[in-house]
């Protein structure tokens, strides 16, 4: 009988799957996607496996990777129990926000998950959420601050952030 190299615990952080339990059945089949593709692509960015069974999804694959998927599948979640919807630029939008959070963590921010503390702008048109970390960091220092300069390239969302931060505070009468 031949013996594996590697160590109990990482064994054990390899073959023991998390459970994500969620309680509205009706909002899996918008979470999972068309034929399952939003699960196919977080299990190919973060190198996990997900397995759906009724209300529940087991993420296997190593710890940090089976966090960072729970941390999507989470935060898509509650997006779509705000009423709003899952697109695929939501779970790429999401899946950056959890690679980025890792670093992040790094630099002495806050262990708690990330996206769920990330700041959602509500218009009239719906919900507006940030796709990266950056975009995140660029919302807060607009909803903080008077005078806000954004440099970067064409397409990042720095014009749309700005405008829809401004329609979201003054739809809260923060500002006038």
């Amino acid at each position: 009988m031949s013996r594996s190299n590697k160590t109990p615990a990482t064994l054990q952080t390899l073959t023991e799957p998390l459970v994500l339990e969620f309680d509205n059945n009706r909002l899996l089949p918008a979470l999972y996607g068309e034929h399952g593709k939003h699960l196919a692509r977080v299990e190919a960015m973060l190198g996990v496996s997900l397995v759906d069974r009724g209300n529940q999804i087991f993420v296997s694959g190593e710890t940090q990777n089976r966090r960072r998927a729970q941390q999507v599948l989470q935060s898509l979640y509650q997006k779509l129990e705000r009423g709003g919807q899952v697109l695929s630029g939501d779970v790429d939008g999401a899946l950056r926000l959890s690679l980025g959070t890792s670093a992040q963590n790094i630099a002495n921010v806050k262990t708690a998950p990330a996206l769920a503390a990330d700041p959602i702008l509500r218009t009239h048109r719906g919900e507006v959420q940030p796709r990266s970390p950056t975009q995140a960091a660029y919302i807060k220092a607009l909803m903080h601050s008077e005078l806000v300069i954004a440099t970067g390239p064409a397409g990042t969302g720095k014009t749309y952030l700005a405008v829809a931060t401004a329609a979201a505070m003054l739809g809260e009468g923060k500002v006038d």
